[in-house]
């Protein structure tokens, strides 16, 4: 009987034993654990915090980059105006029939005043640049632009008329080459480019593009920057709006629009 009270005894000190050794195991595996988690989740904070420092400088880097170029687009835009109002200036007294022969060179005066009234298509003033217009052999380019003017609206299409039409050769193949176009006055050129979103309605003409002419110079700097924009990260986020300025896109029309824009500008150059 006592033999068998002992061995009761062992066994049941054996399983405390047990019991305990597994409480031992369960305690460090948990401490192991934990310190595993604690260590993989502080791991990942610092290297999301090395991330966010990170993007945040490469945003600050290109946001300033972009901040330079706008500056520079408006100083390049300030200074083409200071040289435009320089020319208009020296254009003026050439233009003026009241001013002694004297003081300006009369063949200088009749050539500006005759290359004005026999090409109108010189003077942006009163002229647009359309795009898109489909070519045929002998067309009429005349009847064409009257057509696409008439899709923005019969008091627009009364008011305006068409002095004089070019159609530009084309640099590519599969498209039409532009159309330049000129009113009688700035006042139809202003009237159409304000109606011309109204040919996105046109059943004909809903491709057709239409922006106001502007000189070499002009395309020139739009080009430049559009080619510091291609560069930047996130460059296709920003258009060149008709007068120059760099701004954000807000729809997926603006990158059609400024898909052709550009086209425009090169094949025009």
């Amino acid at each position: 009987m006592a033999d068998q009270n002992e061995l009761i005894l062992s066994i049941a000190s054996s399983v405390k034993e047990i019991k305990e050794g597994q409480d031992s195991m369960k305690r460090m595996f948990e401490s192991k654990i934990d310190k595993l988690r604690n260590d993989v989740l502080s791991t990942i904070d610092e290297k999301m915090r090395a991330l966010k420092c990170d993007i945040d400088i490469d945003l600050a880097r290109e946001s300033t980059r972009i901040d330079e170029l706008v500056n520079s687009v408006q100083l390049l835009t300030t200074r083409l105006g200071q040289v435009e109002n320089d020319i208009q200036s020296v254009c003026n007294p050439m233009n003026d029939e009241n001013v002694p022969s004297g003081h300006v060179d009369p063949s200088i005066g009749n050539v500006m005043r005759s290359a004005r009234v026999l090409d109108p298509l010189n003077n942006n003033d009163v002229t647009v640049i359309v795009k898109n217009v489909p070519f045929n052999e002998e067309e009429n380019l005349s009847e064409k632009v009257t057509e696409i003017i008439s899709c923005l609206g019969e008091n627009i299409s009364s008011n305006v008329k068409v002095a004089a039409t070019l159609r530009i050769k084309a640099r590519f193949h599969n498209k039409p080459g532009l159309v330049k176009v000129s009113f009688q006055n700035a006042e139809q050129k202003i009237m159409t480019l304000r109606n011309k979103h109204k040919l996105k309605n046109s059943e004909n003409h809903s491709r057709v593009f239409i922006q106001g002419a502007k000189s070499y110079i002009e395309r020139l700097l739009e080009t430049n920057a559009r080619t510091i924009l291609r560069e930047l990260p996130q460059g296709k986020s920003y258009r060149i709006s008709g007068n120059g300025r760099i701004l954000k896109k807000t729809t997926e029309n603006e990158q059609i629009v400024d898909n052709a824009e550009m086209e425009t500008y090169q094949e025009s150059a």
